[in-house]
């Protein structure tokens, strides 16, 4: 698969998940205290930022769903169901890997 270069065409946007406004930005590389990511979900802006840098268009939608799913874990409260991260981590990349594969997203 082509990897891109950073300057994908994705388009910043926000999304409603249950009532709650998320900021979606597409950046050519998401870091978080000095360490970088693929794709990160900010709980307190609430933000996620996806990583276009070195990634296929398939892996960018990927990670995004992969966040998606960080954000209805914390909307739901499901991280004050003490679920280890690794757990969090497995359900989520789930989700996202079975949404990618069924359909044909366009960011």
């Amino acid at each position: 698969m082509k990897k891109t270069d950073g300057s994908a065409s994705f388009k910043d946007h926000e999304i409603d998940i249950f009532g709650k406004k998320v900021k979606v930005e597409f950046v050519p590389l998401a870091t978080y205290e000095g360490v970088s990511s693929r794709g990160l979900y900010h709980y307190s802006s609430p933000l996620i930022q996806v990583s276009t840098l070195n990634q296929s268009v398939s892996d960018i939608h990927h990670t995004l769903l992969h966040e998606i799913g960080h954000a209805i874990f914390h909307r739901l409260g499901l991280h004050n169901c003490q679920l280890s991260s690794d757990l969090e981590e497995i359900i989520v990349d789930g989700y996202a890997t079975a949404l990618n594969e069924l359909y044909d997203f366009k960011c």
